[in-house]
């Protein structure tokens, strides 16, 4: 039976031939069969076990953010093309609520006050202008929403968004430039927190805008599909940053009535009390007042910590491995470029250590580049906050930078304070875009700075005395290979139709007793790698338990996967390429391996069965026909 089953696989192989072929960053695997025929349904089942390697899921290889992108991992305009697809809409979805908050702002603050400190009542001409800009900003981001949650095709919504955008900005601009004309010209009027709101909510619109556009040229020049390529993190922090900006401005009418003051001194409250600020210099005094404050701020924090996880949770969880794929395959391909130009030649396990220390150096280069990357932003974002204290409070810009640094460590020590109304509104929006720059900066570079610890001197004493012992064998990754399948036990050459002999039978039982110890091996090992996946899930295997699996690839899989060859390793297919847990990746392996078992278990077991009962009509044809031979022969005789 085993030697039937061999040739029967030889055969099918000689009967097919493959295709490998490209979507996006995803390789897919397409079988030809040359001759339809009876084993044609076996054929596309091997074709389906051998496509499981290549559609591996994409939260194992962290490939699911790129599998679509038309732009190759590795090459120079990658990142490029990932960040507008991916991250641009982020940015966009997450400002555009401000800038509607802030519009909110501008429309129900006057822009004018007076020298003697009193509110002055807006023209028609810049009221409905403020008006219809606020209701173009909100129609482009209701349609961006609409457009995250496919509501509307992204071809229809983008487009609008764009426009609506645009002309809000546009808009936006002539009030301001009429509010320049009519009400500034002397100093008998002066600008208040409207003005400035107008002012920063115009930009605003124009920033998104542009990169809405941005984001659509790429889906003009074909760089990915008409869609946002979000995940559910990323769409949750688009709905608290929503979230937020309704708080403030819920919260900015509400302490407007409680401790009488302006609504954007109230804004200003709700912003530095959100944020642990606490600056000191706007406080409540009724006791309704404060215990409101209590429950404002405390709601608030938990909306501003849900914003901080799903932050953090983009950068470590999505970015990140993106940035790690894309260093890995520059250095792969220049290295594998090397070895075919060149005709080099290597050994599977240098092939394996070249491809580890191809890891190890993308990672060191993508963790410095993206620390490096936080702190400049971090400098540029605090150092021009300080020069525009400079400039709005008068103060030194010693003192300005002073002031900035605290406040981005959520240091409230009151003893600077923005007072002026350009400083105020200028402080609220710089204030709320630094919540997401100091969860990347600190979530970078305390990744960096836990590397050095680990890396330093004392944790390297710390882990030789405290190393764990040497695997022993039995500890080792066992793959059952299909070459264990067929052994030089004796097949079943020519089997007649008679039944089989004892010898037979037991020759059956052995096989089957085998396999079922090789499944045995399987789960034992399944349930390691599971428990490594839980409790070390960035645990690096060596290169013998990696072959193990590799080996454990059938003629077929090692054909489609370049699993025979020497640079597999280093090749388009090797698993190494990619970000990817290794426990977790050897687990889903095994358990496909485990599966893919199984499955032939039970075709060969059908197989045999079909083989039984066309065994036993024969012989109960052959039967009926000697019976009636004897009977025509008896009555013959008679």
């Amino acid at each position: 039976m085993e030697g039937d089953f061999e040739r029967r696989h030889q055969q099918l192989t000689g009967t097919r031939r493959y295709k490998l072929r490209t979507r996006g960053n995803v390789r897919q695997f397409d079988l030809l069969v040359m001759n339809e025929g009876p084993e044609t349904s076996r054929i596309k089942q091997e074709q389906q076990l051998v496509q499981r390697y290549l559609d591996i899921p994409g939260h194992l290889l962290k490939r699911s953010k790129v599998s679509n992108i038309n732009v190759k991992v590795g090459s120079g305009s990658f990142v490029v093309w990932f960040l507008i697809w991916t991250y641009l809409p982020i940015v966009t979805a997450c400002v555009a609520p401000l800038s509607n908050m802030l519009s909110i702002a501008a429309l129900v603050t006057h822009w004018r006050g007076s020298a003697d400190g009193l509110y002055q009542q807006d023209e028609v001409m810049v009221y409905v202008l403020n008006s219809v800009s606020l209701a173009s900003g909100s129609l482009a981001n209701l349609f961006l929403i609409m457009n995250f949650g496919k509501r509307i095709q992204y071809k229809v919504s983008q487009p609008l968004s764009i426009t609506f955008f645009f002309i809000a900005s546009i808009i936006l601009l002539s009030a301001l430039v009429v509010a320049q004309r009519h009400y500034y010209h002397d100093d008998h009027y002066y600008k208040t927190e409207g003005f400035w709101f107008a002012v920063l909510t115009c930009i605003l619109y124009f920033l998104c805008s542009f990169t809405c556009m941005v984001n659509f040229l790429g889906y003009f020049l074909s760089k990915y599909p008409p869609d946002f390529n979000l995940d559910r993190s990323e769409r949750a922090l688009v709905v608290y940053t929503f979230l937020l900006a309704i708080w403030f401005v819920w919260g900015a009418a509400l302490f407007n009535k409680l401790m009488s003051i302006s609504y954007g001194n109230a804004m200003y409250f709700c912003v530095v009390s959100v944020l642990t600020l606490g600056f000191g210099d706007n406080v409540p005094t009724t006791t309704v007042g404060k215990a409101l404050a209590l429950v404002y701020s405390l709601t608030g924090l938990i909306i501003l910590g849900l914003i901080i996880a799903m932050i953090r949770t983009i950068v470590v969880q999505s970015a990140s491995p993106v940035m790690f794929w894309n260093a890995i395959e520059e250095r792969r391909a220049k290295l594998l470029q090397k070895v075919q130009k060149e005709h080099l030649t290597m050994e599977p396990e240098e092939a394996f250590d070249l491809m580890r220390s191809i890891r190890r150096r993308s990672r060191k280069y993508k963790r410095n580049i993206s620390s490096l990357g936080s702190l400049i932003v971090f400098a540029i974002f605090w150092l021009l906050g300080a020069m525009v204290f400079y400039f709005t409070e008068k103060w030194s810009y010693f003192n300005a930078v002073y002031f900035t640094l605290l406040s981005l460590m959520t240091i409230g020590y009151g003893d600077y304070t923005p007072k002026s109304a350009a400083g105020r509104c200028f402080f609220i929006l710089w204030a709320l875009l630094a919540v997401p720059m100091m969860t990347a900066l600190i979530s970078s570079v305390g990744d960096t700075l836990y590397h050095w610890a680990m890396m330093s001197a004392s944790s390297r004493l710390i882990r030789f005395l405290f190393r764990k012992t040497k695997p022993t064998v039995q500890n080792t990754i066992s793959f059952p290979g299909d070459e264990e399948d067929f052994d030089d036990e004796e097949s079943d050459d020519d089997n007649d139709n008679e039944t089989r002999s004892v010898d037979e039978i037991i020759q059956q039982a052995k096989y089957r007793k085998r396999k079922i110890a090789q499944t045995n091996t399987l789960v034992k090992t399944l349930g390691k790698l599971m428990r490594e996946a839980r409790d070390s899930p960035k645990k690096k295997y060596t290169f013998d338990d990696w072959n193990s699996l590799i080996q454990s690839f059938d003629d077929t899989e090692a054909q489609v996967v370049g699993a025979d060859k020497p640079d597999f390793w280093i090749s388009d297919n090797s698993p190494l390429r990619y970000p990817i847990d290794e426990p977790s990746y050897l687990t889903y392996m095994l358990f496909d391996k485990l599966q893919t078992y199984t499955e032939l278990r039970l075709l060969e077991l059908e197989e045999e069965l079909q083989a039984l009962i066309s065994s036993r009509a024969n012989s109960i044809s052959d039967n009926v026909g000697d019976s009636s031979s004897d009977t025509q022969t008896q009555c013959s005789i008679k």
